[in-house]
């Protein structure tokens, strides 16, 4: 059985440092973090799933999550990481990453993900990117779902998905897409165009 600490809706303003160090469990959801640091947080080694959602988080110190080699699971969906000079450092182990609502823009989106080899689920949705450029995947290769709904996509170059051989589910709804073009992906199974202005399919 999961080692589980529920921390949410405290009003936290920092990462505890007095928890159980072999936990491998961490809800820090709902209070009012502002920046994550290495530590305390490198403290708990044993995290597989890191719940840092609807905080106030602008800060990452570089490297933050390096001590966390068992982690597979992180949300930092609804933060101010829009603000974050920083990236998330390699995640060479995390599966799955939540940076939904995050005010996160083209360009940055790249200097942030970085490195996530072994990444299967990306959740980008209700950000405000408007381009996807060939490199923006690069360092996802294993990626199966991505999920980028209510964005403003306008344009997505050509070989944009070239790098994600294993994508499988696809939503790219309510964006602002006016063209598609062949994505050439052969696992896709799932993909959600809904809620675009298109007005070409080539």
């Amino acid at each position: 059985m999961d080692k589980e600490v529920l921390c949410q809706g405290l009003g936290l303003l920092q990462v505890p440092s007095v928890l159980p160090r072999d936990i491998e469990v961490l809800d820090l959801s709902e209070n009012q973090l502002w920046r994550i640091l290495a530590l305390p947080l490198g403290f708990y080694t044993a995290l597989r799933h890191l719940d840092l959602s609807f905080n106030e988080i602008s800060f990452l110190q570089p490297g933050v999550f390096q001590a966390l080699s068992h982690l597979e699971h992180l949300n930092l969906a609804h933060n101010r990481l829009a603000l974050s000079t920083g990236g998330l450092g390699p995640l060479l182990h995390v599966m799955s990453l939540d940076l939904s609502g995050n005010s996160l823009y083209s360009g940055l989106m790249e200097r942030l993900l970085g490195e996530a080899p072994a990444l299967r689920t990306l959740v980008l949705a209700e950000n405000s990117l408007t381009h996807l450029a060939r490199q923006t995947f690069w360092g996802t290769p294993a990626l199966e779902r991505l999920d980028l709904h209510s964005n403003v996509l306008m344009d997505i170059e050509d070989g944009a998905f070239e790098a994600l051989p294993h994508l499988t589910h696809l939503n790219l709804s309510r964006n602002s897409l006016t063209c598609i073009s062949d994505f050439s992906l052969q696992h896709l199974r799932v993909l959600d165009l809904s809620c675009n202005s298109f007005e070409a399919f080539q």
